[in-house]
């Protein structure tokens, strides 16, 4: 027998972009409950988030911050979204296995005061892949477990997945001294963290992070592990104004 139940969207990654578009994107989206977990402390992620608008408000501090408390008090006082903060791997894992052992009763409840015709909840993953460098686990390996348990997260609790990784303050430092250094070499070097090469296998040495290479042998890009379970898309600006269709 067939259900009547609509079919979930495919999980969706996000290429990088600013933080400041997907909070409103968070902020905007129609879904009644949206829980975002971010890949790091609440410390850096506001750090992180200051330095970013400053860059685009220039100096101005005063500016910068009348920019961004808005935001954050909305996402603060909002009864309809979560916000947790993982500062490490292993904390991700653990918060994962949690919500996946979350009583059924629960979940249950929460979709019984859903109307029908509202969007699924909204689980929205920030920062995942930076959150695997100088690790063991930063390998096509040690991305495929995560993703796999963040997708069973997902499907257990019924709620549309986004997978988000923001452009870092030290990627675009990093880009910008060896920007000569790469173009006398003929060489391209990215922010892009999906676009960083991977070992098959989990690594033995925490000596590397993301770009650099510590192994020998097959490799393979952090997109193409990721393909396997999300459908990357771009979150342009104007994605970030209300945009339900963004995530269908």
């Amino acid at each position: 027998m067939l259900s009547d139940k609509p079919q979930s969207p495919r999980p969706t990654a996000f290429e990088p972009c600013q933080v400041h578009h997907v909070l409103q994107f968070c902020m905007r989206h129609s879904s009644p409950h949206k829980h975002l977990i971010i890949c790091s402390t609440r410390d850096a992620f506001l750090q992180n988030l200051l330095y970013e608008v400053q860059r685009h408000q220039g100096d101005d501090h005063s500016s910068a911050l009348n920019l961004l408390a808005p935001t954050l008090s909305n996402l603060h006082n909002s009864r309809g979204v979560q916000i947790t903060f993982c500062p490490d791997l292993a904390n991700l894992r653990a918060y994962l296995v949690a919500l996946m052992h979350r009583p059924r009763s629960e979940i249950t409840s929460q979709k019984s005061r859903d109307t029908p015709d509202q969007p699924r909840s909204l689980l929205i993953i920030m920062n995942p892949v930076k959150l695997h460098e100088n690790t063991l686990s930063y390998s096509a390996q040690g991305f495929n477990r995560t993703f796999a348990s963040v997708v069973d997260v997902a499907h257990h609790l019924d709620q549309q997945l986004i997978m988000v990784e923001c452009i870092q303050p030290e990627d675009e430092y990093e880009v910008a001294a060896h920007e000569d250094e790469d173009m006398l070499d003929g060489q391209h070097t990215t922010a892009k963290p999906w676009n960083h090469d991977l070992s098959m296998l989990n690594i033995t040495t925490k000596t590397f992070g993301g770009g650099e290479r510590g192994w020998v042998g097959r490799s393979v890009k952090v997109r193409q592990v990721a393909r396997r379970w999300f459908e990357f898309r771009k979150l342009e600006e104007r994605d970030a104004c209300p945009a339900q269709e963004a995530v269908e």
